[in-house]
């Protein structure tokens, strides 16, 4: 094994070799030669491959993505503020389109932007929380029943200025007469005027 290790290329002198035999230099200038003069077919094969294979290329893409943005965020950032500032039509019409799409998590991203802005005690809220408090109030308000046919407002039970947290289990779907009506009043002494726990 040792020979056939530091046996000489008698193409070009080398000595470093594959286990197979092969000389590493010859193989690597002829992969070399045939990637110059084939490069049309190499690329045109590339792109038919990431087709075929359409969902690794994102998965493998994805995890360089987020490996990159961690090792490198003051890059990220500057790039990306960088585009902003080039595009700001483009941004724009995203920015207006995944509102378009995502009305859920706009409401949640506006409910957790008012509670930080009111000091409160906050944690993220996870997603689809508002889609969750809809199956469970089964798309009535919490406090006169109504339908809510899809208009509603995000209420804290225990409202942000009474030192309420902004979290998952102190949210409900109201509809905007009831909503306003309760405004930071007290849930218990708010349902009692509605004539519930009495």
């Amino acid at each position: 094994m040792a020979d056939q290790i530091l046996r000489v290329c008698h193409n070009c002198g080398g000595t470093d070799r594959y286990k197979d035999g092969k000389c590493k230099a010859c193989v690597r200038h002829r992969v070399k030669a045939y990637s110059a003069k084939n490069r049309d077919a190499k690329l045109e094969y590339g792109r038919q491959w990431r087709q075929e294979n359409i969902e690794k290329v994102r998965e493998t893409d994805r995890k360089r993505s987020v490996e990159y943005r961690l090792a490198n965020p003051e890059k990220r950032n500057a790039i990306c503020a960088k585009y902003v500032r080039s595009n700001p039509e483009k941004v724009a019409e995203s920015k207006r389109s995944w509102k378009q799409k995502n009305p859920d998590a706009l409401r949640d991203a506006k409910a957790t932007r008012r509670a930080r802005m009111m000091g409160a005690e906050s944690s993220k809220i996870p997603r689809g929380t508002i889609a969750r408090l809809q199956m469970l109030q089964k798309g009535r308000c919490a406090c006169c029943r109504k339908p809510l046919n899809g208009v509603f407002h995000v209420d804290h039970i225990h409202a942000l200025a009474n030192k309420g947290r902004h979290e998952a289990d102190n949210l409900q779907l109201l509809c905007p007469p009831c909503n306003l009506a309760k405004s930071s009043k007290d849930p218990i002494a708010f349902m009692q005027s509605r004539g519930f726990l009495l």
